[in-house]
């Protein structure tokens, strides 16, 4: 987990900031000390501010874990925010959301909460997690939100199978107290890998009754 506490990690992510404007307007900031990384939405400046985590080795056969705290300073002042994954620290390269997530979300001000994203790149090399700020400035100057981000973390997992599908359960032929199990094994993990061909056993009571 990057806490954001550590200056020569923190060294290692990209802040951009792409507002028509031209003016430096309002940035993310590494606060180390409060342990946060966070961006002002407000009345003044139009916001498409970028920030991206340091590299991060990734294996398209692999499965891996996104997790992080955020919270908001004002809730009723809207901002939306889009995290992503790329394969350079280029608003160009974060070709995939992983999510949206707007202000509608947070039930308070001031409160973390907590998100979590299992995934696979699409590629094979080094990934970066973008978090993506675009919102136009807000109606009056005295408007303000602001995002900050907690607890950064990304591991990787088990690949899990999805769930078998069309299962049905049918009364034997022979009238005996057995019944038929018939199944679609998954051919593909949660997170979108390709298993090929799975085998499959069936317990009852935790033993072993069928495979």
């Amino acid at each position: 987990t990057h806490d954001f506490s550590d200056a020569l990690e923190n060294s290692f992510w990209t802040v951009l900031s792409l507002d028509d404007s031209g003016d430096s307007g309002n940035n993310w900031t590494i606060d180390a000390v409060n342990k946060k990384v966070s961006l002002l939405h407000d009345g003044y400046h139009d916001n498409n501010d970028w920030l991206i985590s340091r590299p991060l080795k990734m294996d398209a056969a692999k499965a891996y874990r996104l997790s992080f705290k955020a919270a908001m300073s004002n809730k009723i002042n809207p901002l939306n925010f889009e995290v992503s994954l790329g394969n350079a620290t280029t608003a160009e390269a974060a070709t995939t959301i992983i999510d949206t997530i707007s202000s509608d979300e947070f039930a308070a001000n001031d409160t973390k909460y907590a998100y979590s994203y299992d995934f696979t790149p699409s590629f094979t090399g080094d990934g970066y997690i973008g978090f993506h700020e675009d919102d136009a400035k807000l109606a009056f100057t005295y408007n303000n939100n602001s995002l900050s981000i907690y607890d950064f973390s990304i591991k990787e997992i088990p690949i899990v199978p999805n769930l078998v599908t069309n299962l049905t359960a049918s009364p034997a032929d022979d009238e005996s107290l057995k019944v038929i199990l018939t199944f679609n094994t998954p051919t593909t993990s949660t997170t979108g890998l390709s298993l090929g061909d799975l085998t499959a056993s069936v317990y009852r009571d935790g033993k072993l009754i069928a495979d």
